[in-house]
């Protein structure tokens, strides 16, 4: 699979945290030599005017910094639609979104993100901070039982051709024979990418007296990792509960995540 995101569509809304992920797009951008594209979305076309002229401003900016940038400003009542959509006519290979509100944990305000990485066909990297590194050194991979978790293998090639990454394959403790045969499974097969690439990697297996997401960020933190690669639960099998996805959202803060919708 050959994977570069050649394209990266930038959700912005002016806010503080929409200019820390169109920052981060523009580190990708710069190491991939990319096309970076802001969409805004706004609710009624009386704003549609102020907004194209910020669009403008923040497009020259990043023009001065070297990197080909396009603008879309799109009227939609649903955030999360209006980025699908836009997605497929940019042709946008991934998706840099900034989310303030997953870092208050405000279930109202998450809607548009949580709703957008349910659906969009390409990855979302979410980002909630200014960010720390330029680079992708540290990369936590969980691994589980799913057949899904092997969908985000492909990226590998991207981060082994774009960076010097030392991959950490993160291993679930678990007492059942049949899980614990589908997790090695899985990740006998995340080896063999790597392997094949030349990578770095580190197995790490976590002690399996917590929730696995909240173990997997705990080891991301103590990794210090530059980021997280996870699988979105696939539609069928969402409940009310918590998402393990929403549980390290919820907690990354630092560390961007990259999600991966499996029903894409």
């Amino acid at each position: 699979m050959d994977i570069n995101p050649r394209v990266i569509l930038v959700p912005v809304d002016f806010s503080d945290v929409a200019n820390c992920a169109v920052r981060h797009a523009l580190r990708i951008a710069h190491i991939v030599h990319g096309r970076m594209v802001l969409l805004h979305v706004v609710g009624c076309a009386s704003s549609s005017e102020e907004a194209q002229q910020r669009l403008q401003v923040q497009q020259h900016d990043l023009q001065q910094q070297g990197v080909c940038v396009d603008t879309m400003l799109r009227q939609a009542d649903n955030v999360a639609q209006a980025i699908v959509r836009a997605v497929g006519e940019a042709q946008a290979d991934v998706v840099v979104m900034g989310s303030e509100a997953i870092k208050r944990a405000d279930a109202a305000a998450t809607s548009h993100t949580l709703s957008a990485l349910s659906v969009c066909p390409v990855p979302v990297v979410v980002i909630q901070t200014p960010p720390l590194s330029p680079r992708y050194d540290s990369i936590v991979f969980p691994i589980d039982h799913t057949l899904e978790n092997r969908d985000k293998h492909g990226w590998i090639s991207y981060f082994c051709d774009n960076y010097l990454s030392h991959f950490y394959l993160i291993k679930p403790s678990t007492d059942s024979p049949q899980l614990r045969a589908k997790v090695d499974m899985n990740m006998a097969s995340a080896m063999r990418f790597l392997d094949e690439r030349g990578a770095r990697y580190t197995v790490q297996e976590v002690p399996g007296q917590k929730p696995y997401a909240d173990e997997v960020l705990e080891a991301a933190v103590n990794i210090r990792a530059d980021l997280i690669v996870l699988m979105t639960t696939p539609l069928q099998q969402r409940t009310q509960e918590t998402l393990p996805e929403q549980r390290i959202l919820a907690q990354a803060y630092h560390i961007p995540v990259m999600c991966i919708n499996s029903d894409r």
